[in-house]
């Protein structure tokens, strides 16, 4: 994968986490705080250097 970008929102449509880096992973926290449990939506984009492009969409349940 040459580029990388991974979006989650809460219910609400607020954006709880961005990243384009591989190796860092949400930890389930918001501003320093843990969510509650709930359904968080994801959006998934990655490009390989075949020029493939890649757009996945989602839900993540955060069980504590």
């Amino acid at each position: 994968i040459h580029e990388f970008t991974i979006l989650i929102y809460n219910r609400w449509g607020e954006k709880v986490f961005e990243t384009n880096n591989k190796a860092i992973g949400w930890d389930g926290t918001f501003r320093g705080r843990d969510c509650d449990p709930a359904v968080f939506v994801y959006y998934l984009e990655a490009k390989c250097p075949g020029g493939q492009e890649y757009f996945k969409k989602g839900d993540i349940t955060l069980i504590r």
